[in-house]
């Protein structure tokens, strides 16, 4: 009822050629392909690519920031390695040595660099000892001195 009347083909029924045709559509199906803008609005929204800039590459990871305010936007890298030298290292591995190393620089000339040793579990007791160095060059930062007097 409604609509128009189903034209009749060669073999004299309709509901035959509907068959045939969803027969030929059913061995032939493929997913929809997405081009485009389209395909990269879906890799934005579909949120692993946020996972996988954050699981890091080999042990680094990007950074954002960390510097003063007035610095301008600041980019880095962050390298960790944990159990330096063990084979399966965890956390109740004894004298277990981890390093950790980090650089950033701004848009403004600001730049750092971090680096630090830890040794966990020192002789299977809960002691840990952290030593680090570290070198940051703020290019706009000013002191005048300590206290209300300095000039």
């Amino acid at each position: 009822p409604g609509g128009a009347p189903m034209k009749q083909t060669q073999s004299g029924s309709s509901a035959e050629d509907w068959r045939a045709a969803r027969e030929a559509k059913r061995d032939n199906l493929s997913p929809p392909q997405r081009a485009g803008v389209e395909a990269g609005l879906a890799w934005l929204e579909d949120g692993h690519w946020l996972q996988r800039i954050r699981g890091g590459w080999h042990g680094f990871l990007p950074t954002l920031g960390g510097f003063p305010s007035g610095s301008g936007q600041a980019f880095g890298v962050v390298g960790n390695k944990s159990g330096v030298g063990a084979r399966y290292p965890n956390e109740f591995t004894p004298n277990r040595v981890d390093l950790r190393g980090s650089a950033a620089f701004s848009l403004l000339g600001y730049y750092l660099g971090l680096f630090e040793v830890g040794v966990v579990r020192i002789g299977g007791t809960p002691l840990n000892a952290n030593f680090h160095v570290g070198y940051q060059h703020n290019a706009n930062e000013s002191f005048y001195g300590f206290g209300q007097d300095s000039l």
